[in-house]
């Protein structure tokens, strides 16, 4: 076989791998992370509304967030040409991705080409979990991992030209792109110092002309704050922080032991004390650990197969590679032995990073993998502390719920309502309306700051948030789990604790009491993530002020008990479109001596406080009109007691009449006459 159709058959593996890693739910190739979609979202305002901003006011109010919500212009860019030329902009950048992670393969295997370890870092990247995941993304990091990749290639052949395009497009993907290009450009002046030994004319400093204009351009604008784009960004990265330095390490550890690949760092290491690796392999090296350590600084990033590291695995397949040919060149029969098994243990432990947890065949795995796939660092707001296919699977089924709550809102939530969320893309990008981003990202924070690039868990003020008044917040996912627990609301006021910004005892008494302003709500998404036609319930929290809360009326004559929705109002007359929302009905009567019944769909009364007269009731208000939400028999009670005053209340589904959140308006009663 020769080495192109080696190269063609290692990209097709690539494209498969990604295609089967990043499936939804439904079985199809699943949306972007949700991060991207922050950059969708500015190129759309950009496109529709001409303001390159994350939060539009039509109404003539400020602006919220430009670039320096999302950090990658070229990103940004390349959405803005999708919107631009109405083709879909997530399948556009994710295709774009694909592209730039084959063209990675390609470029990684410009070494070594006449022997048969030139396919090696092809080899090793296709089965990489980390490179499939990154390039299927929709984000910026296959284009830097290309841009990086290319530029070290050229670099090494003096390929003076594409150098300078790879520069200027590794700074425009990113701002770590601009460290990266420093790093790269200080190899070139040292090779001006220290020739190579095959007498090579050093790359020409003007290459990194283009890399130093597209530098000045972004580190001269300005954010709406008023600070440098990449200035700022870099800024903060920079700042000295031992514990975001802390889950920095620990995520790069994960990601050199969930990968299996970066173990065989050693080799480069160990035979480049002895001078046994080529120079090149020595500076892809060295460009690798540059770009850990930012990865480090900025506290690592999303846990879907570790894929903030994937633009640094090219550079440490080269330096692998290299590592090998040094081994290779001793042609001591053992030491090639070690070092080929090596090589297949870590591509077949690689492959098995890819599939779900459980036994390997007849051999019992499951707690092994389990236990393996469980991550050390910190978990991102709001998510689980695992890694490989099952973060993977997290990510997609969040970027899935968080799309489809956009377009709920987008269909049925009033034009220029808020929402305050710690996952600001997808939801941001379908629904239109205004956003505010509890990690202090996207938006900035009521004082003007903003989190770094990435910090699994950045402190944030959330009261001054919340002092905003957002009619919608979605603190976490609150799953069927959680709501069935009378504890969840004091998991949520501990969840919101952990982020905040001077956590103090009487934060959570001041937390409760912003969030007594709230109420639970039920909405009917269509959740394919639950792998479900019907629609189950998401549940959020809305202002009890916006008077959306449906309205029950209750009555009772000839022998029957009737509860009815009202119709909502806003203040000044007008119907209100409200929007759909699930919920229970509980009706009760009560005899004479105060005991208490629940009624039953049939009008039975049980003593069982979960009895339910109707469940999965979908209310939509309806303007100048009433529904009827049941039509039950007056009961007999036991003992023959007389019903002195019947009850009825709407509660969300999964939740305890008991919980705080439970009720869903007001309850309505009736008193019998004598």
């Amino acid at each position: 076989m020769n080495r192109g159709t080696a190269l063609l058959l290692a990209m097709g593996a690539l494209l498969a791998h990604a295609l089967f890693l990043h499936i939804g739910t439904a079985q199809e190739f699943a949306a972007p992370y949700d991060l991207a979609h922050v950059a969708y979202r500015l190129a759309r305002n950009f496109v529709q509304h001409g303001s390159l901003a994350f939060n539009l006011d039509l109404d003539g109010g400020p602006l919220e967030g430009g670039l320096e919500s999302h950090g990658s212009p070229l990103l940004v860019g390349l959405a803005i040409v999708a919107e631009r030329g109405y083709l879909p902009v997530t399948t556009f950048c994710q295709t774009i991705g694909l592209l730039a992670a084959l063209g990675t393969v390609s470029v990684s295997a410009s070494f070594a080409t006449d022997r048969f370890a030139g396919v090696i870092p092809p080899a090793l990247l296709v089965v990489s979990g980390c490179f499939a995941a990154a390039a299927a993304s929709g984000t910026e990091l296959p284009l830097v991992a290309f841009f990086l990749t290319l530029a070290f290639v050229s670099l090494e052949h003096r390929w003076r030209k594409t150098y300078a395009l790879a520069l200027a497009g590794l700074v425009s993907a990113s701002p770590l792109g601009v460290v990266m290009a420093a790093a790269l450009f200080a190899i070139a002046l040292v090779e001006r110092l220290i020739p190579r030994r095959d007498r090579a004319r050093p790359m020409a400093l003007v290459s990194a002309l283009p890399a130093l204009l597209v530098a000045a351009l972004f580190f001269g604008m300005r954010t709406r704050e008023g600070d440098s784009l990449y200035g700022s960004l870099l800024g903060r990265l920079f700042e000295f922080d031992p514990i975001r330095m802390k889950a920095g390490l620990a995520y790069v550890l994960d990601f050199a032991f969930a990968t299996a690949i970066p173990l065989l760092i050693v080799l480069p290491l160990v035979l480049g004390l002895v001078g046994r690796v080529s120079g090149a392999g020595l500076r892809a090296l060295a460009l690798t650990l540059v770009w850990a350590g930012l990865v480090v600084l900025q506290a690592g990033g999303p846990l879907a197969f570790n894929v903030a590291m994937a633009p640094a695995l090219p550079l440490l397949c080269v330096s692998i590679q290299q590592g090998m040919l040094g081994a290779l060149d001793t042609h001591r029969r053992g030491l090639e032995v070690l070092c080929w098994s090596l090589l297949t243990l870590v591509i077949l432990v690689s492959a098995i990073a890819s599939k779900y947890p459980g036994d390997l065949g007849p051999i019992p795995a499951y707690d092994l993998h389990q236990s393996w796939m469980t991550a050390s660092a910190t978990a991102p707001y709001g998510y689980e502390r695992r890694l490989g296919r099952q973060a993977l699977d997290d990510e997609i089924h969040m970027t899935e719920t968080q799309r489809e709550l956009g377009r709920f809102l987008r269909d049925h939530a009033t034009p220029g309502r808020t929402l305050l969320t710690p996952w600001p893309g997808a939801v941001s990008y379908l629904s239109g309306m205004r956003v505010l981003d509890l990690s202090g990202r996207a938006t900035p924070l009521p004082d003007g700051t903003r989190a770094g690039l990435w910090e699994p868990r950045p402190r944030t003020d959330v009261l001054a948030l919340l002092a905003q008044r957002p009619d919608f917040f979605l603190p976490t996912l609150i799953t069927r789990q959680k709501a069935v627990r009378s504890e969840f609301g004091l998991g949520m006021l501990l969840e919101l604790y952990s982020i905040d910004r001077t956590p103090t005892p009487a934060r959570v008494k001041l937390l409760e009491a912003a969030l007594d302003d709230y109420e639970l709500v039920t909405l009917p998404l269509h959740l394919v993530a639950d792998r479900s036609s019907r629609s189950k319930p998401f549940y959020i929290l809305r202002r009890r002020d916006l008077g959306l809360a449906p309205q029950l009326a209750l009555s009772v004559s000839e022998g029957r008990i009737r509860v009815e929705s009202l119709p909502l109002e806003t203040g000044d007359g007008e119907a209100a479109r409200g929007h759909p929302q699930l919920a229970w009905l509980q009706v009760r009567v009560l005899d004479e001596a105060g005991h208490s019944y629940a009624l039953g769909p049939r009008g039975r009364p049980s003593d069982q406080s979960r009895v339910c007269a109707r469940t999965n009731l979908l209310l939509e208000p309806v303007a100048g009109r009433t529904t009827r939400l049941a039509d039950l028999p007056l009961p007999s009670l036991p003992d023959g007691a007389r019903v002195a005053e019947v009850r009825a209340m709407l509660i969300n589904p999964q939740t305890r009449r008991s919980h705080p959140f439970a009720r869903v308006g007001e309850e309505v009663s009736f008193l019998l006459d004598d």
